[in-house]
């Protein structure tokens, strides 16, 4: 199985006028355990997000923010060594 790069969205009701709450993922497309093959994860968003680059290093490789449009992200995999 490979990888699957994606995302989920909702329009949400928010007086500060980030209405868009949304989740970035990479994950397993058979649902295995990524943890045995990638150390890490950073994703790479919008510079008006503080911090704008965020690194997950354990499963679920996920983020999840609310803002007000959207923008592109940029994704980096940190793969674990598989020397045998």
């Amino acid at each position: 199985g490979g990888l699957r790069i994606g995302n989920t969205h909702k329009l949400i009701g928010d007086k500060t006028g980030n209405t868009h709450h949304w989740t970035c993922f990479v994950r397993s497309e058979r649902g295995l355990d990524l943890s045995e093959h990638i150390e890490s994860v950073t994703f790479h968003l919008h510079p008006t997000f503080k911090p704008s680059s965020v690194t997950v290093t354990a499963p679920p490789f996920e983020i999840s923010r609310r803002g007000w449009g959207t923008f592109k992200i940029g994704i980096a995999v940190c793969w674990r060594n598989q020397e045998t």
